[in-house]
């Protein structure tokens, strides 16, 4: 076998060898390229379809999070006694004997009551409430 011989059979070798590797990659990308545009397809369409609810979900959760931003008047919330005694345990302060008794208190150590209260159908609690309990675990706070 002469070198022209040989260098003519590994052309033909090499040109066979690169035209299955076209094909392949030809095959590979067509395949891939539909695949890929499946999955774009699939997303954006499914984005679409889940939009509305996201803005809604976010809307929502804005208005539920800051209540004051669209409504002027204070938001007040009034509770039943009866109801939270029997979720939680305790009842809640009644803002007319809690004043009588303050007063009471402030007045027990003095020899004239210099203190009364101007209104007590009027007496009301602002602010947050706290009870402090010590057990044998330490001081608790709710």
């Amino acid at each position: 076998m002469s070198t022209s011989e040989n260098s003519e059979s590994n052309q033909s070798a090499i040109s066979k060898a690169s035209t299955k590797n076209r094909k392949r990659r030809r095959f590979a990308g067509k395949h891939y390229s539909r695949f890929m545009k499946l999955v774009r397809r699939t997303h954006m369409y499914t984005g679409l379809i889940l939009l509305p609810w996201v803005l809604l979900f976010g809307a929502s959760g804005v208005l539920f999070n800051h209540p004051t931003w669209l409504a002027s008047a204070k938001i007040v919330h009034r509770y039943n006694p009866e109801i939270v005694k029997e979720t939680v345990g305790f009842a809640p302060l009644d803002p007319a004997s809690f004043a009588t008794q303050v007063v009471a208190e402030i007045n027990n150590g003095a020899d004239a009551p210099a203190f009364e209260l101007a209104s007590p159908s009027k007496a009301r609690l602002t602010g947050r409430l706290s009870y402090t309990a010590a057990t044998e675990a330490g001081q608790h706070t709710l």
